[in-house]
C-alpha cells in the first residue's frame, strides 16, 4: 500500500499512463551508438485475420473504467489523497468508491478475457487496443501470459499497447503458479527489452525482475542473447528505472 500524493509525482505519471493519460516517452538517450540489439518500434503492426468477428470492447467495462477514471481525477482535483494497492495483482483504492469499481472490473474483466485478448490480437482500432491492454490487468488469467507471448502482442507497432499490455501483469507475477505460462512469457519480455525506448525497456525489465525474483528456477528461460542486452543496458543506461532494474537482475541471475 502507498499512499499517492496531490502532486503529480513520477509514480502519479505513471499512474495517470495506465489510466488512459498516455505519456509517450522519448528514446532513451544511453549513448551515440545503437544497443546492440535493435528492433525499429515505428514499424507498423501487420494485424492479421481473424477466423471470427471481432468484438467491440464490451460498453459495460468501458463505463467503469471511464467512472475510475472520473473518481481518480476528482479526488485529485478536491485535493483527497488515497492509497493505491496491487496486492491481488490489480489496481485497487482504500477510497471506497475507486475500490468498488475495481472489485466491478475484476469481475467482468475475467467473463470478456477472451474478447479483451482478441481486441489485443487483431483489432486494428488503436484506441480499442490501448483500452483492452489496460483492462487486461483487471482480468488475471494466468494462461493470457502465453497467448502474449505467441501472439508477439509486446510487439505491436504502438508504444502505449505494448505498455498497456506488459504493465498489466508486473504487479501479478508472484501469484502466478503456471511456470510454463512462464517460461513462455520470459522470450517476450527479452525481445522487448530490446526496444529503444524507454517505456518499453522499463516495463520488460520489471517484469523480468518479478519473474525471476519469485521464481528463481526460472532463470534458465533467460537466454545468452537477453543477458547480453540486460548486461549492455546496466552498464550503458543512467536511469534508476531502466540500468538499475539490469542491475538488479543481473544480481539475481549471478546468485541464483
Amino acid at each position: 500500500m502507498k499512499k499517492v500524493p496531490i502532486a503529480l509525482s513520477a509514480t502519479a505519471l505513471i499512474l495517470a499512463s495506465a489510466f488512459g493519460l498516455y505519456l509517450l516517452n522519448p528514446p532513451e538517450r544511453v549513448a551515440e551508438k545503437k544497443p546492440l540489439y535493435w528492433i525499429d518500434p515505428m514499424e507498423p503492426k501487420v494485424i492479421p485475420e481473424p477466423s471470427h468477428a471481432v468484438k467491440k470492447l464490451p460498453k459495460e467495462l468501458i463505463s467503469l473504467y471511464e467512472k475510475l477514471n472520473e473518481r481518480r481525477i476528482e479526488l485529485m482535483h478536491n485535493h483527497v489523497e488515497y492509497e493505491e494497492s496491487y496486492d491481488k495483482g490489480f489496481f485497487d483504492s482504500d477510497d471506497p468508491v475507486m475500490h468498488g469499481i475495481a472489485k466491478k472490473l475484476s469481475v467482468l474483466a475475467k467473463k470478456h478475457n477472451h474478447e479483451l485478448l482478441n481486441i489485443i490480437h487483431f483489432s486494428k482500432d488503436i484506441e480499442e487496443r490501448r483500452t483492452a491492454g489496460i483492462l487486461l490487468s483487471w482480468s488475471q488469467h494466468p494462461s493470457n501470459l502465453s497467448y502474449i507471448a505467441k501472439a508477439d502482442l509486446l510487439q505491436d507497432s504502438d508504444s502505449a499497447v505494448r505498455n498497456n499490455v506488459a504493465r498489466s501483469y508486473i504487479h501479478f507475477m508472484s501469484q502466478v503458479k503456471d511456470k510454463a505460462a512462464l517460461r513462455d512469457i520470459i522470450p517476450a519480455y527479452c525481445k522487448m527489452a530490446m526496444l529503444p525506448l524507454h517505456s518499453d525497456r522499463n516495463k520488460a525489465l520489471y517484469s523480468i525482475r518479478e519473474v525471476i525474483k519469485h521464481h528463481p528456477d526460472l532463470v534458465s528461460a533467460i537466454d545468452q542473447e537477453c543477458k547480453s542486452n540486460i548486461s549492455y543496458i546496466a552498464e550503458m543506461s543512467i536511469i534508476d528505472d531502466v540500468g538499475g532494474v539490469a542491475k538488479q537482475i543481473l544480481v539475481l541471475v549471478k546468485n541464483t
